[in-house]
């Protein structure tokens, strides 16, 4: 039986509504295949590499650590090869 108000041309509604909505967040990933490596090459490269002087001839760690870096990402990018990975994640 209906609960009505005042009149009786209004009846009480009631709703329940969710509002717990998944959002799903796509990521894109390069990961170096580290398996397929060319391992010579990158050896060939290094090996001739003035390392002591690109650490101890800079003003600090924290200065010589960035170009160290950047000349190991560069040749890295050059002898191993990448494979782009997509993964998936619902957030609620």
């Amino acid at each position: 039986m209906p609960f009505y108000l005042l009149s009786q041309d209004h009846c009480l509604i009631f709703a329940e509504v969710n509002y717990n909505i998944s959002l799903r967040t796509t990521c894109k990933s390069l990961i170096w295949d580290y398996s397929n490596a060319d391992v010579e090459g990158l050896e060939d490269v290094f090996f001739p590499l003035p390392w002591d002087l690109m650490i101890f001839n800079s003003p600090g760690a924290n200065n010589a650590f960035p170009d160290i870096t950047d000349v190991i990402n560069q040749n890295a990018n050059d002898f191993i090869p990448t494979n782009q990975t997509c993964t998936s994640k619902t957030k609620s």
